[in-house]
Order: C-alpha cells, then structure tokens, then sequence
C-alpha cells in the first residue's frame, strides 16, 4: 500500500531547503545587495539593474552554479 504523502509543512523544513538547493542540477545563488531596491511600473528599471549588477554581492552559491560560473565556494 502506497505510503501517504508528507504534510505541507513536513516539506518546508531548513534541512530539506539546504538539500534542494545543494542537490539541485540547476544552477541558484543568493545574492545580498547593500540597500533595498524597489521594482514597479514607476520606477526607471534600466537604472535599477545597473545599480544591482553593480553592488551585488553573491553569499552562496550551490554547486551547479559554481560549475557552471567557476567562483570559489566558502562557507
């Protein structure tokens, strides 16, 4: 017989997230920014993206992507 699935909230724990992310084939990273940016219809969004591939900051980076882009890993 078919085991039930976990619940919702089974599924979102750290250790999962930290599994996916590390696992994953597809490249992710988090990357940190020295102040918020707003995004919206208003806003001059070319501006925006120049400040943010400007000021960020990549703070992990999950092994697909380090193969993909070569950066070093820390911890």
């Amino acid at each position: 017989m078919p085991t039930a699935l976990p619940e919702p909230t089974q599924l979102n724990t750290p250790e999962l997230l930290e599994a996916f992310f590390e696992r994953s084939q597809d490249g992710f990273f988090f990357m940190m920014l020295d102040q918020p940016v707003e995004w919206g219809p208003g806003v001059d969004q070319d501006a925006v993206l120049d400040y943010v591939f400007s000021h960020q900051r990549m703070s992990k980076v999950n092994p697909a992507m380090a193969q993909q882009s070569g950066p070093s890993r820390r911890s």
